[in-house]
């Protein structure tokens, strides 16, 4: 509740965001790496069917049931608007790995990746997520998705994945982190920052 700062790994100012029960609300001030300051004001998507609520920018527009996405968000500020989306999946019917493995191979045969890699972790309470980021050029446009994949208590795999241009993409890095970070289901973060990472790998291709 309230008002928040987070720091860089060198001890430097990083967000000063303002919260509402856990959730990230009106605006928060995200300082990167080179000092620029830019302020991103929010709103709050809520999903009665999943009870999963969570924050995006204010000027995305909302697509529900997008093609087979449970969600789809976008910047309505860009005239491609693929080239600055965040979308959610769930499927039921496969594990968080072979989510990873899939989505590896989809992106492999519709785009030129240029480099690919991606973290594997375990928390104290037995959750397993995978985060991966590709980097891609398609014709005369450079690319980032970074993506993230973990389990719902009731047994989901849910997907997360943001695509951004090469000039964008350290901000919309915070952004989807700090989405992923305030993410809430039936009460509960998706993935709780909080909880003791206990196992680690990474792997790049």
């Amino acid at each position: 509740q309230g008002k928040w700062k987070s720091y860089q790994e060198s001890g430097a100012l990083a967000s000063v965001c303002n919260f509402n029960k856990g959730i990230m609300c009106d605006s928060c001030v995200y300082i990167l790496e080179d000092a620029t300051k830019h302020t991103v004001s929010w709103n709050t998507y809520e999903n009665e069917g999943m009870q999963m609520i969570f924050p995006y920018p204010k000027h995305w527009k909302v697509l529900e049931n997008y093609e087979n996405m449970l969600v789809y968000i976008y910047d309505s500020t860009i005239i491609d608007h693929r080239a600055s989306s965040f979308a959610i999946l769930i499927t039921d019917s496969i594990s968080v790995e072979d989510h990873r493995k899939i989505e590896y191979e989809n992106i492999s045969l519709s785009h030129n990746v240029e480099s690919y890699s991606y973290f594997e972790f375990t928390t104290r309470d037995d959750s397993k997520f995978y985060y991966s980021r590709f980097h891609i050029q398609d014709e005369d446009k450079k690319i980032v998705i970074n993506s993230f994949v973990g389990a719902t208590e009731g047994g989901h795999c849910i997907g997360f994945s943001m695509v951004s241009s090469i000039e964008s993409h350290v901000l919309d890095y915070q952004i989807f982190v700090d989405l992923i970070n305030h993410c809430h289901i039936k009460g509960k973060r998706l993935f709780n920052p909080y909880i003791e990472v206990i196992g680690t790998s990474f792997s790049e291709e």
